[in-house]
């Protein structure tokens, strides 16, 4: 979710909750599946929230991006958080085609170690070269759908498509003391469609 305040006072929220692709159910993937793995991804809703950050800013697209692509380009220390996470599922990374992308030589990252993402780069500078046109119902989309497919996936190209435009809805808002507050309402759970 994405809170935006107007310079003439309106705020909107942007809804940008990630959701299911269009075949899952409780009948197509079990509990288990549900914490991790291809069969637990909902479809990325991070790009179109961000573009439509973009559409309602004064900030040229390019600098906007720029601290991604050089944080992911040129490398960034690993903080704990990181590496708490990595630790939680390392026999998992160990077995997964992502191993080359979160391990070096089959080891999970110390903190403090350094760390590079070359392919989020190359996908946040396509993005940003591109448009978010791309990531959807574009070359990206493809390159999703073919990954994800052959690992039982449910994510469709069809499904990625159907992400944008968001909807900017009206945000809860409620006084509280002298003060007005406001907040990103809770997910409805819509359809895409």
């Amino acid at each position: 979710m994405l809170l935006v305040r107007f310079a003439d006072g309106r705020t909107r929220a942007v809804d940008g909750h990630s959701r299911a692709p269009a075949v899952a159910s409780r009948g197509t993937v079990k509990v288990g599946e549900q914490r991790r793995g291809h069969r637990a991804c909902t479809i990325p809703s991070m790009p179109a929230t961000l573009d439509r950050a973009q559409e309602i800013s004064l900030l040229r697209r390019e600098s906007v991006g720029a601290p991604a692509i050089r944080g992911a380009e040129e490398s960034y220390p690993v903080p704990p958080s990181q590496h708490r996470q990595t630790q939680g599922e390392g026999d998992y990374l160990r077995a997964s085609p992502a191993r080359k992308l979160f391990l070096r030589n089959g080891q999970l990252p110390e903190i403090g170690s350094t760390f590079r993402q070359p392919v989020l780069a190359a996908t946040l500078r396509w993005i940003a070269d591109l448009r978010i046109e791309d990531f959807y119902p574009g070359g990206i989309a493809q390159r999703i759908a073919a990954d994800t497919g052959g690992a039982g996936d449910l994510i469709t190209e069809e499904d990625l498509a159907s992400c944008d435009p968001l909807a900017q809805v009206e945000p809860v808002s409620t006084a509280y003391r002298d003060h007005w507050i406001s907040s990103s309402p809770p997910a409805g759970g819509r359809a895409w469609a």
